[in-house]
């Protein structure tokens, strides 16, 4: 379950079928920074992008167990200045894949 304290935003993301992408997050929440961390506990890859149906092996970034990574969208392309989390998606190459995710929220 989400956790919003103040602009801070914590919650686990679980992928319960493998090869059906979920997103981060809601669109009410947008993300200035997102830190993703694939659990230790995972047996395979999480993958990680902004299309649904590009989410994979081969289109995708991913993170391998233990691995993680920092996205910062305060200076991206579109000059928005955020993401929302409806736009990013995760997936697992095993059923049950799951992302410890903290990010700082738009004010």
């Amino acid at each position: 379950m989400a956790t919003v304290q103040g602009r801070l935003y914590s919650d686990v993301v679980t992928v319960t079928t493998a090869g059906t992408a979920v997103t981060v997050a809601t669109s009410k929440q947008r993300f200035e920074w997102i830190a993703m961390h694939a659990l230790d506990t995972n047996t395979g890859k999480i993958f990680y992008g902004n299309k649904a149906g590009d989410v994979a092996s081969t289109t995708g970034m991913f993170l391998a167990p233990d691995d993680a990574e920092k996205l910062d969208f305060r200076n991206n392309v579109s000059g928005e200045g955020s993401l929302g989390g409806e736009k990013l998606f995760i997936d697992s190459a095993v059923d049950g894949g799951k992302v410890a995710i903290v990010g700082w929220l738009e004010r």
